[in-house]
């Protein structure tokens, strides 16, 4: 999986959240749709993390899953 995009997403309000809330789409060659679940994602760098991963488009190049972050 790659991550093909990251961006803002509602409205952020100090008083409620910690963070900006923001998504993350992946996007994978394998056509094959894995189910929404929580998976583990490895980076060089960031090591193991687990995220919840939804499909939520594909074509004959693959899959793309998005993570929600509120």
């Amino acid at each position: 999986m790659t991550l093909a995009e990251a961006k803002s997403i509602g409205n952020f309000i100090p008083q409620v959240h910690d963070r900006p809330p923001f998504s993350l789409v992946f996007h994978c060659p394998d056509v094959r749709v894995l189910p929404q679940a929580i998976y583990p994602l490895k980076h060089d760098q960031l090591g193991l993390q687990e995220m919840f991963l939804v499909p939520i488009a594909g074509n004959a190049e693959g899959v793309s899953y998005e993570a929600v972050y509120n």
